[in-house]
């Protein structure tokens, strides 16, 4: 199966248009197919956690709170 790239400026683009946050948020790509979404306001970031998509681009989407003590790489999936 080949790997797709990941296109920042349509993960961006589709993401602020489902989520309709309030505040915004920021995004980088951390590779490996990972995004950190950092937003602004946590009552945005509590209601698109529980209310997320399961796929974007035909791929599971997978968001999980992210506690910055912990190495990404060591996070569970």
């Amino acid at each position: 199966m080949k790997s797709q790239a990941l296109h920042m400026e349509i993960v961006a683009r589709t993401f602020k248009q489902l989520w309709r946050s309030t505040s915004g948020f920021m995004l980088w790509n951390l590779g490996d197919h990972k995004v950190l979404f950092v937003f602004d306001n946590p009552t945005d970031m509590d209601r698109i956690i529980h209310n997320s998509p399961s796929g974007f681009n035909k791929q599971l989407v997978v968001l999980e709170r992210y506690d910055k003590d912990i190495l990404l790489r060591n996070l569970k999936f």
